[in-house]
């Protein structure tokens, strides 16, 4: 699985001045991004969507929808069981509004961000929409290789769907604790995001 597109400037040129902009978090790790770029002034609607309400986004107006993941053991089949089986809670349907324009950032490999990332693109058919995935980190478990994996094989080929592969970035920073990976993966996707300049994500 290669490292990824490049993000055309076109979806974010002018992003400050666009109300109808909506960003959506999809799980902890999209919730963690949708933060980071909220922390350093991104403007428009902000909605997370994760197990569990983060205070310092209430505080900054954030919608927050609730969607827990099942508990299961890291075991493929299992995971697919409750992947296929598990309904998207109907506030997620209701959210979607066909006057706003998405952003959806989701961390993929994990059941939350990926279950809501797979259902929410097949809800915004017609509607103007831009996807950005993160893939695993290579330490990361095995399980979530395999769903980035299945994920990164059904979604590559679509035009408003983007990944960032999460590991040539992690040897290109060396050996970091798995926060302060993230933090400096976060970091990067703001900076390309307010440079209007976005080469590959190599």
């Amino acid at each position: 699985m290669s490292a990824l597109s490049i993000l055309p400037i076109e979806i974010f040129s002018g992003i400050e001045q666009k109300d109808s902009l909506h960003f959506i978090g999809l799980g902890g790790g999209g919730t963690n991004i949708l933060t980071h770029f909220l922390q350093n002034g991104v403007s428009g609607k902000f909605t997370s969507i994760t197990c569990k309400e983060r205070i310092e986004l209430k505080k900054a107006g954030v919608q927050f929808i609730s969607f827990k993941s099942p508990k299961y053991h890291y075991n493929h089949e299992e995971f697919m069981k409750y992947y296929n089986d598990l309904s998207i809670p109907n506030e997620v349907k209701e959210n979607i509004n066909k006057n706003d324009r998405y952003i959806l950032l989701a961390g993929i490999g994990g059941f939350t961000g990926t279950k809501l990332m797979d259902d929410i693109l097949e809800r915004l058919t017609g509607i103007q929409h831009f996807a950005i995935c993160t893939l695993p980190f290579g330490f990361e478990l095995p399980i979530g290789q395999i769903v980035g994996k299945m994920f990164y094989e059904k979604y590559h080929g679509i035009k408003s769907v983007k990944f960032f592969d999460l590991s040539p970035f992690g040897k290109a920073n060396g050996t970091l604790k798995m926060a302060e990976a993230f933090r400096k993966c976060h970091e990067q996707l703001f900076n390309l995001y307010k440079s209007h300049s976005f080469p590959d994500f190599v």
